[in-house]
């Protein structure tokens, strides 16, 4: 698995957080080297850990930064898993957050996270999100055998309201149906959801 990280106007870099069976290690490095992603700390995770090695390089770069930064998160699950919806999302999200306009929609201070499909909480579905790093280095991170843990740990617990926070992006989706696009969204209805389901097919 990989997580992949960028600093908004701070660096041209992506950076990889790998996790991988140690025999492999060799091999992360060759592949960053070729496509030119940097390793975040030169560290490589052994075990699986779920969005733990992400999350904790996202907080360890906000606690370091003197600047609010916009942090790119994304991830490679759907890389791995191989199913063609799967990579469909995958691509879907990484190609509306590189080209969306990003400094226009942080210019509103209430706004502290952007995804495409923001959860009522304020957490983003599938886990690809720009977040600002000033909400990032409030956060505690943890490490946690429960996988959901790292989707609500951006969101605002127990609050309703928490969707404002989250700018959605839904909007920016080429070819989604007007009355797909809302403030936010509940699973099962993000999942049944007809337009939604064409266009992540289609990507």
């Amino acid at each position: 698995m990989y997580h992949f990280i960028k600093f908004h106007d701070v660096d041209a870099s992506f950076y990889l957080v790998p996790t991988v069976p140690d025999y492999l290690s060799g091999f992360v490095e060759e592949v960053a080297s070729k496509y030119g992603f940097l390793i975040y700390g030169g560290e490589t995770f052994l075990e699986n850990k779920f969005e733990y090695p992400g999350f904790r390089a996202m907080k360890d770069f906000s606690c370091q930064s003197s600047e609010d930064v916009l942090v790119l998160y994304g991830h490679s699950k759907g890389i791995f898993n191989r199913r063609p919806l799967q990579m469909s999302t995958f691509r879907l999200h990484m190609k509306l957050l590189l080209t969306s306009p990003v400094d226009e929609i942080f210019k509103d201070r209430r706004i502290q996270k952007a995804c495409l499909f923001p959860s009522r909480y304020g957490w983003a579905w599938h886990n690809f999100f720009w977040v600002r790093s000033s909400y990032l280095e409030k956060k505690v991170v943890l490490e946690s055998k429960n996988r959901h843990y790292f989707e609500s740990l951006i969101g605002e617990r127990r609050n309703f309201n928490g969707y404002k926070k989250c700018f959605g992006m839904a909007g920016y989706i080429p070819g989604l149906d007007a009355g797909s696009v809302k403030a936010f969204y509940g699973g099962k209805e993000l999942n049944k959801d007809v337009s939604i389901s064409k266009v992540l097919r289609a990507s």
